[in-house]
């Protein structure tokens, strides 16, 4: 069973019971508080194997980098070279799933 509407930062008491055919069983509290909290995840990125290799791009060409993330809450995509900054002709997007550079 799945509780739905719970307001985060709220406590809540619960108690369970089971019904059959027969009639309703006796109540029992479940123990303690549960408190509603978003659930953390920390920040990874999926880099395909491809990658991680040397990628070699002709003079003039466009290079397009598409990387996977996961994270709780949504993490903040960062894009930088080790050499300095990525020109301002660079495309980023960026959504909760996945993160993407056009050069």
């Amino acid at each position: 069973m799945e509780v739905e509407k719970l307001l985060e930062k709220h406590e809540y008491k619960f108690r369970i019971c089971a019904v059959n055919k027969a009639g309703v069983g006796e109540h029992a509290d479940v123990p303690g508080i549960i408190l509603v909290e978003e659930k953390l995840e920390a920040p990874d990125l999926d880099l395909d194997l491809e990658l991680r290799k040397v990628i070699n791009v002709r003079a003039g060409g466009s290079l397009r980098l598409f990387v996977p993330i996961r994270g709780r809450p949504t993490p903040e995509v960062k894009w930088s070279k080790v050499d300095g900054d990525i020109r301002e002709a660079a495309i980023i997007d960026s959504t909760s799933s996945f993160t993407s550079l056009v050069l």
